[in-house]
């Protein structure tokens, strides 16, 4: 007797229905404003392969990842998540992040399994940030509305677009910022001067898809420098930590102009430092440069009667300016500021700006500024009869606005009237201390 066999194939097929004719029709009838029923022709049910329900099946579970993801478990720093289009990412870039105090993993591709994999694997009360780049940071505004874990900012740049619904006030109260970097051609139909809840764009003119990536042929060094540090801002406000960047650039003031001490102000300094005195490019790039620069050509040669009166100072996320007033008698030859100038004995005032980077904790790049023609029409070396340049009035202007009056050098302003009309010219061409205005 033969033995009947079972055709596998039969247990997930369904027999099919005759092929439809003219008069073989089904109807649905559906409710709507507009009608009463929709006549709709129904194709018959193909039967379902084994092979096809396999992978009907496993269509619908989430894929894992397929790149390694590395988390560091025991560390106590503030958390971020770098991803991007790439397997590799510039490293300069994650060592800039991990120098300001962060755990920085990079996450190459992230999608939405690998962001669920990150908060899954960290304590609920551990906040941690996400910095995306392209594509990847259009995922990663997805994945900011239901996150997992304590997602407490994300740092978007140049997204190739945006998710449907957004911007979207389902974004859960514990993220508290979402930044987002865009150049002035974004890829995407938003309006990105418009205001919204937790969400700010920022925008760059002039720059490219790219622009903060290194790697990238868009790569904008300036742009990038200003879209760091705007991201430094947002971290620091979330995750911390506050430095005292006030403390840190006084310990190179006192290194420079109290100790003199070319070790000591390059201790206070990054690796490799940048100094930039802009009108004279007297200076340094890198250790070397600096350390030759301040042992003979800075410290040594500045005048024993210098000393700089603070005006002001703003401290920003990385940055600080300070406005400080200088004076000395030329009785040196100053190779910073006036290189091959040969002492004069002159005394001179004059107002200097200073912009000091912070950067690891450390000074990383400083520009000094200085009104240039002022110190040589001080010093007599340069004779600017007839031209706008203006002696140490300047100076005594910034210290004070009532010092001496403004607009002198304004061909047609009334000569005879000082800024408020109570005092002629002539009567406030000296201060309070005796000093002619020249």
């Amino acid at each position: 007797m033969k033995t009947p066999t079972c055709n596998i194939r039969s247990l997930f097929s369904r027999p099919a229905k005759p092929t439809p004719t003219a008069t073989t029709t089904t109807t649905t009838t559906i409710n709507t404003a507009t009608t009463d029923a929709i006549v709709a022709q129904q194709p018959p049910r193909k039967s379902r392969s084994l092979r096809s329900l396999i992978k009907l099946f496993s269509s619908n579970r989430p894929k894992p990842h397929r790149h390694r993801i590395t988390i560091n478990m025991y560390t106590d720093l503030p958390r971020i998540f770098i991803t991007a289009d790439t397997d590799h990412f510039d490293p300069s870039e994650l060592a800039a992040w991990r120098a300001e105090g962060y755990e920085v993993e990079y996450i190459p591709r992230a999608d939405i399994h690998a962001f669920e994999t990150i908060g899954d694997a960290i304590d609920n009360s551990e906040k941690y940030c996400i910095i995306a780049y392209g594509s990847a940071a259009t995922i990663a505004l997805e994945y900011a509305l239901y996150p997992v874990g304590n997602l407490a900012c994300l740092i978007a740049f140049y997204p190739t677009g945006l998710p449907s619904s957004f911007p979207s006030e389902e974004y859960p109260q514990r993220l508290r910022r979402i930044f987002i970097h865009v150049p002035d051609h974004q890829p995407f139909n938003f309006d990105v001067t418009k205001k919204h809840k937790a969400v700010k764009f920022q925008l760059y003119q002039n720059a490219k898809q790219g622009f903060a990536e290194r790697m990238t042929i868009n790569y904008n060094p300036i742009t990038h420098g200003l879209a760091f540090t705007r991201s430094l801002a947002v971290v620091r406000e979330i995750l911390g930590p506050q430095l005292d960047l006030e403390e840190i650039w006084g310990e190179h003031l006192l290194a420079s102009f109290v100790a003199k001490n070319a070790n000591r102000t390059l201790d206070s300094m990054v690796k490799e430092p940048y100094v930039n005195h802009v009108p004279t490019l007297a200076g340094g790039n890198g250790y070397n440069e600096l350390h030759r620069f301040y042992n003979e050509y800075f410290l040594p040669t500045n005048p024993p009667s210098l000393s700089l009166r603070q005006i002001s100072r703003t401290i920003g996320t990385d940055r600080v300016v300070d406005e400080m007033i200088c004076r000395f008698d030329h009785t040196t030859e100053i190779a910073w500021m006036l290189p091959g100038v040969k002492p004069t004995g002159r005394a001179v005032e004059i107002a200097i700006v200073i912009v000091a980077c912070i950067k690891a904790k450390k000074v990383f790049a400083e520009h000094v500024y200085w009104d240039q023609a002022s110190v040589l029409k001080q010093i007599g070396a340069v004779d600017f009869s007839g031209l706008p340049v203006s002696g140490p009035e300047s100076a005594w202007k910034v210290e004070d606005k009532d010092s001496v009056p403004g607009n002198l050098l304004l061909k047609g302003w009334d000569e005879d009237l000082t800024n408020d009309g109570s005092a002629t010219v002539t009567e406030a061409t000296a201060d309070a201390d005796g000093r002619s205005l020249g």
